[in-house]
């Protein structure tokens, strides 16, 4: 109806929008025709907005830490605000507000309004990411949003095992997550939180999805499991991970690592593995050199790392985002060397070659937009190649 508040309308109803340009700021313009007497907003004051925030201040003052710094935070503003406002007000930005970077470098919080109303899924279709030098947040579709649809970001790293998303999500917003994705044991057929079984080596997974108290059973032999067990195989393949004898920017360290903790300690797609991974593909990626691009079984490793990592982000936070943008293009590099050497060894043909080519340059230009590099600039080196064969 006309007297409706204006973000209660589809966008394609309002009748504004937020216009923007050097000589005046930020003005309003009409997006559509408007009848005279139509109502055209009904805004609020912040504090209006802010106030129809949740606080959760009881379940704050369970928390011993939290509770003391509330404590202090009231004593130290006594005099200057009633105890029931400083409470209020931490409650608010302690549950509703969102971590950023100052232009100087310094860390804070910030609380937006608008994104503070947004609800959170593991599988989120929206993400939000800082925007310029004023600490500003864009939100950025990762996926297809039909009409109705709810929108809903990511409060956390979804790249944890569902007991860790959970225990994160009660401990910081106090709510138990029941999406899709946490109620499905095995996180989308990947196993993401799996561990292996010390008898036979077969998956280890929680009994109770939703319990963190839960014993673990091994898929193969059936043995059980305490609740810490998956907990404490991934903190000591860390422990070693982060260990001093363990040269991180030696490949074949790294990939002999991988061999050990895939076959003894975590399961294929364990995030945690998956991490160790991710660091290799870019380690193989900074130690490029001429014999390394024109080495087949090298390139043929990192085709192999990457499409697994990719697998993993396709799988765990669905949509075009920017981890996902920028392994696209860690695989498109080593797909490319193969198939000039392919060329080169007369194993494709020519337009087979260009085929790939052309392929390549797609999946660079959808991976730059995924990163918000609007700018193609290596990409000119792919289109050049083909253009030249192209008029051979």
């Amino acid at each position: 109806s006309p007297t409706s508040s204006y973000v209660e309308k589809p966008i394609c109803c309002r009748a504004f929008a937020i216009a923007e340009n050097s000589t005046v700021g930020r003005f309003v313009v009409a997006t559509r025709e408007v009848r005279p007497l139509e109502t055209v907003l009904e805004d609020f004051p912040v504090r209006d907005w802010l106030l129809r925030l949740m606080d959760h201040i009881p379940d704050i003052k369970l928390d011993p830490t939290h509770c003391q710094y509330l404590e202090e935070i009231v004593q130290f503003l006594s005099g200057v605000f009633p105890s029931e406002r400083v409470e209020r007000a931490y409650g608010i930005l302690r549950v509703n507000s969102f971590g950023f970077t100052t232009p100087q470098g310094g860390d804070g919080r910030a609380l937006y309004p608008l994104v503070a109303l947004m609800s959170h899924s593991c599988q989120p279709n929206v993400q939000h990411v800082q925007s310029g030098s004023d600490s500003r947040v864009k939100l950025v579709a990762q996926r297809l949003i039909k009409p109705g649809e709810e929108m809903t970001i990511s409060y956390i790293n979804t790249f944890q095992g569902p007991l860790e998303r959970r225990r994160s999500l009660k401990e910081q917003w106090f709510f138990d997550c029941s999406c899709s994705r946490c109620e499905d044991i095995s996180d989308g057929g990947l196993f993401s939180h799996a561990v292996l079984c010390q008898k036979c080596f077969d998956r280890v997974l929680p009994r109770d999805q939703q319990n963190p108290a839960t014993t673990w059973i091994c898929q193969g032999c059936q043995t059980q499991y305490a609740a810490n067990y998956a907990k404490d195989r991934e903190i000591q393949v860390a422990k070693e991970w982060e260990n001093e004898a363990m040269d991180r920017a030696n490949i074949k360290q790294c990939e002999d690592f991988i061999q050990k903790v895939e076959s003894q300690s975590l399961s294929e797609f364990n995030h945690f593995l998956v991490k160790i991974k991710s660091h290799l593909a870019v380690l193989y990626t900074v130690r490029e050199s001429a014999e390394t691009l024109a080495n087949r079984p090298i390139l043929e490793r990192r085709v192999e790392l990457c499409q697994s990592i990719i697998k993993y982000l396709y799988h765990m936070d669905k949509g075009q985002t920017k981890k996902l943008g920028v392994f696209l293009l860690e695989l498109n590099k080593p797909k490319m060397r193969l198939a000039k050497l392919n060329f080169d060894q007369g194993l494709s043909t020519r337009k087979e070659y260009l085929k790939s080519l052309a392929e390549g340059a797609r999946t660079e230009t959808q991976a730059k937009n995924m990163i918000g590099r609007y700018k193609l600039v290596n990409s000119f080196a792919i289109k050049s190649e083909a253009c030249k064969y192209e008029h051979q």
